[in-house]
């Protein structure tokens, strides 16, 4: 698990880079490593959430970032759950 601090403009170093995009279409998922078909479910998964914005009038920016929210180990099964960010217009 990551333990973060609140971000502030304060703090912030002009040497260092930042991602910023003002709107994107915010999602986590559920990852099993051992899942059978698992690109196919997670590209389903990506496709359905574009099309929901795209319902909703949002285009996206042809870019998404993924960032592991949690890795959990239950039932001896791993599980990692992804954070997706869709920059939108």
């Amino acid at each position: 698990m990551y333990i973060i601090d609140q971000y502030s403009m304060k703090q912030k170093d002009e040497t260092e880079q930042y991602i910023h995009y003002d709107n994107c279409i915010y999602t986590i998922i559920e990852d099993n490593r051992y899942q059978r078909d698992e690109e196919v479910i997670n590209q389903k998964l990506f496709e359905s959430t574009l099309e929901w914005g795209k319902t909703r009038g949002l285009k996206s920016k042809g870019i998404a970032f993924i960032k592991t929210r949690l890795i959990t180990y239950r039932d001896h099964d791993e599980k990692a759950y992804l954070e997706i960010f869709i920059p939108v217009e």
